[in-house]
């Protein structure tokens, strides 16, 4: 114990030593803290909240008396008790939100007192925030919190430590805990989608998708613009391997869907003469895959943009409409090396197994034998089992599906409708084939003659398809559909599917999944604001969670320390964590 005294002591000397350079570069700290009785005047209020755990920092007296952090007793909700100015300054910043009484907006001011109360405020104790993190980390119900409350409140255990007596407790604990996080605002969810795939000519949709195109790059060209020059010129960077090099940003691949898509790059939507993104395809021949298109590229874009600036609007709008651009300066094109054609990837998520598949062959097969869905299903409940293979009871009438969802449907639908079809059908050769392509497509090592392959059974997968249109009238003159030809050149120039997949990103929705679970799965409105306010709590208890872990590593290193040093050992030197 005596080696943990020196070395706070070291500590507080070598703070006490540098406090003036500390007071010139930190100037707030010479601000003494807001009252309550001032906010109450003012009808403002205050939230304070670590930036970083301080660990250790400070002397050991004044984190055992100040502010007690092991003992519960005294314990104070943060943002509610008297502050003091601390004579020796924190290496550690501490911020405070404080609101503005009259207009109701929000101001931050940073401190190095750190705040009154535990690491696990506002919950009263360690035991409280332990069981909240428990209760909403596994999705647990009301009704089930509720039942373990009255159990170690009553016969379960003696002298709990729990001070929560009910779901109300509860509850309140984490709304004083929502103000450390970012708030939901209420609005309105849709499929982004809809709105490309309902653009047409007219006069005020054209207006409207030119006025979200160039917002669209006005804000990009804010966010990259320390990009702009380094991409013409480099910037010298030290790498993986210690040794520093001179590079060259840009935007080689877009991992993006359809709507974003067609924003990212200026074209106009799937009603557009000219609806890819990629190449020049018109859009009465998107189901032609055995014909080479003539593709986008930036240098002719740029040049049409550059001619249409010298002509009339009438003028313009036409050849503009001809090549399917809208009247915007692309921000990428002012970067090096990121021609947006060329970077756009072939998004399998929602381009196939949630559009050519999920979207219109899995509904038409389901039109096409919707008299027997019932033996589908009972054949899908037949397949064999196999490590990672997905199993339905009942597939026909599942109302919701994701895109992985489709792509484990697609694995196993080929012997549940063989002998539902006519012999020979092109329906299900049709849907063969989706599955080949799909599996190709998926490959982590795909060599030349996979993309070969590919390409033969894109042309034959051409030839069933215009089958299937004439024997059940299916349109297949959609982008995704067409899409499918640029599947080869995109593993070509940058890797297999991995490397552009938006799955990554698409992790919100199994949240979202997850918290639909603990909702009466009815009355829409009430229960979107339900889930908001779940996704708010876990992001309260992984916030706390991550400065109690900080706090107790900090503590068990000085443990460490002390045990090893021993009497004759010279005190460590100070670590400050800038």
């Amino acid at each position: 114990m005596r080696n943990y005294c020196r070395f706070e002591s070291h500590i507080t000397a070598c703070q006490q030593k540098h406090e003036v350079l500390q007071k010139e570069e930190d100037g707030l700290e010479e601000v003494n803290d807001i009252e309550p009785s001032h906010c109450e005047d003012s009808q403002s209020s205050s939230i304070r909240a670590p930036l970083r755990n301080s660990g250790l920092s400070g002397s050991s007296k004044e984190w055992s008396s100040e502010y007690d952090l092991e003992s519960e007793d005294r314990d104070t909700p943060i943002g509610t008790t008297k502050s003091k100015r601390s004579t020796t300054p924190l290496p550690t910043p501490y911020i405070e939100a404080v609101k503005l009484g009259g207009t109701g907006t929000m101001t931050v001011r940073t401190h190095k007192v750190p705040v009154r109360g535990k690491l696990w405020g506002p919950f009263r104790t360690r035991e409280d925030f332990e069981f909240a993190e428990t209760a909403i980390v596994h999705g647990l119900k009301q009704s089930c919190i509720k039942s373990m409350l009255d159990g170690v409140n009553g016969r379960w255990a003696n002298n709990s430590k729990l001070t929560m007596f009910n779901v109300n407790d509860l509850n309140e604990s984490l709304a004083a805990a929502h103000n450390f996080v970012p708030q939901f605002k209420e609005g309105e969810i849709g499929n982004p989608n809809d709105t490309v795939e309902n653009e047409d000519d007219t006069p005020s949709s054209v207006e409207l998708a030119q006025f979200k195109r160039e917002m669209y790059h006005k804000v990009l060209c804010v966010i990259l613009r320390s990009l702009r020059k380094r991409s013409h010129h480099g910037d010298t960077l030290k790498c993986g391997d210690k040794i520093r090099r001179v590079l060259y940003p840009g935007f080689v691949i877009h991992s993006i869907d359809g709507e974003e898509s067609c924003s990212s790059c200026g074209t106009r939507g799937p009603k557009a003469k000219h609806p890819c993104p990629k190449c020049l395809a018109i859009r009465e021949e998107l189901t032609r895959f055995s014909k080479i298109y003539t593709p986008q590229t930036q240098a002719d874009m740029m040049g049409i943009i550059k001619q249409v600036k010298a002509v009339g609007v009438t003028a313009r709008m036409s050849i503009l409409r001809d090549v399917g651009l809208y009247f915007v300066e692309n921000t990428f094109w002012k970067i090096h090396n990121s021609d947006p054609y060329a970077a756009y990837s072939y998004d399998v998520l929602h381009t196939f197994d949630l559009g050519e598949w999920g979207k219109h062959m899995w509904p038409l097969v389901l039109s096409v034998l919707g008299h027997v869905k019932n033996r589908i299903s009972r054949s899908m409940r037949r397949i064999p089992c196999w490590r990672g293979l997905k199993h339905f009871q009942n597939v026909a009438e599942i109302p919701y599906a994701d895109g992985n969802t489709y792509w484990d449907i697609l694995k196993c639908i080929i012997p549940c409708i063989v002998q539902l079809l006519p012999h020979n059908s092109p329906l299900l050769h049709s849907v063969r084939l989706c599955a080949i392509l799909r599996a190709l497509a998926g490959l982590r090592v795909v060599s030349e003659d996979h993309l070969k392959t590919y390409k033969q059974f894109l042309v034959k997968y051409e030839t069933y398809c215009k089958k299937i249109t004439k024997d059940h009238g299916k349109n297949f003159n959609y982008p995704k559909h067409h899409n499918l030809i640029h599947l080869p050149g995109d593993i070509e120039h940058k890797g297999n599917i991995e490397n552009f997949s938006t799955r990554p990103g698409e992790g919100f929705q199994q949240e979202i999944q997850q918290a639909y679970k603990l909702t009466n799965f009815k009355d829409t409105d009430p229960q979107a604001s339900l889930i908001t306010r779940i996704d708010e709590n876990q992001e309260v208890i992984a916030r706390i969670r991550m400065f109690v872990d900080s706090h107790d590593e900090q503590l068990h290193k000085a443990a460490s320390a002390e045990a090893q040093t021993g009497d004759c050992e010279p005190v460590p030197i100070p670590v400050h964590f800038n």
